[in-house]
């Protein structure tokens, strides 16, 4: 089974953010997204599942293709279903524990009863290794448990991709090294993944496909190998040796 992103735009009043973006994820790849802060990487993940609706273009789960510009409501929750997302700052709820935050996403997405979702649960918390936080409240854990927990909350779904959005940016380092821990062992499970993130070392590591995008565009795409060591586009190179261009006079 292939994701298709197909020619996906979107515009903020005259900002047009995302112009004609297409990416591809594999049955249990992981793509990684880099590329400057407002280079659209947010903003495609976002309409990959319709919490920012695209302007046009297409999307495909499972040869079922959605023409973006006239997705029936019945669409959009089909896509929704197949897609979870983590966030940069985890939204947790605040009023339950970590147990509650993943029994939440389970009954309400999947319909389990609360028993299984219960049981559910504490094996994912057990994996991300937070069973013994599993009474805690977000305001109890530190940042990098939280994200954990919102992890265990995205990978219980067991969806056909999970979008990451920065997942380790609001995370001191000393709490960075146990969330990617966590990521590559759902990469290691087969887990699809499209990640955005500055973590440069990590994606090389993980990630099958790297795409490169600039000001809205897929600039440059391929193996980790290829855009990290061997790079062909100037402005790639300039992205990851940490050079920003020069504004035209």
């Amino acid at each position: 089974m292939v994701v298709r992103i197909s020619n996906l735009r979107k515009r903020f009043d005259k900002n047009e953010v995302l112009r004609g973006v297409s990416i591809e994820v594999p049955d249990g790849k992981v793509i990684g997204l880099i590329g400057s802060s407002g280079a659209g990487k947010s903003t495609l993940l976002r309409c990959t599942n319709f919490l920012e609706p695209p302007d046009s273009g297409t999307l495909e789960f499972d040869g079922n293709v959605v023409d973006t510009t006239h997705a029936s409501k019945q669409q959009v929750q089909e896509l929704r279903r197949q897609t979870a997302m983590v966030f940069q700052n985890f939204n947790l709820y605040k009023l339950n524990t970590a147990t509650e935050n993943i029994e939440l996403a389970l009954t309400h997405a999947k319909h389990y009863a609360p028993k299984k979702a219960h049981e559910t649960s504490l094996e994912f918390l057990n994996k991300v290794g937070l069973h013994a936080k599993r009474n805690s409240f977000p305001d109890q854990l530190s940042g990098g448990q939280q994200q954990r927990v919102a992890l265990a909350r995205a990978a219980v779904l067991r969806p056909k991709l999970m979008l990451l959005d920065e997942p380790t940016s609001a995370l001191d380092p000393e709490n960075i090294g146990e969330v990617l821990k966590v990521i590559k062992n759902l990469a290691d499970e087969g887990q699809s993944m499209l990640i955005a993130s500055h973590e440069m070392n990590f994606l090389r590591r993980i990630c099958d496909h790297v795409v490169f995008m600039d000001q809205g565009v897929v600039k440059e795409e391929g193996s980790a190998d290829q855009i990290f060591n061997h790079p062909k586009e100037d402005r790639t190179r300039q992205f990851l040796s940490g050079v920003t261009p020069q504004e035209e006079a």
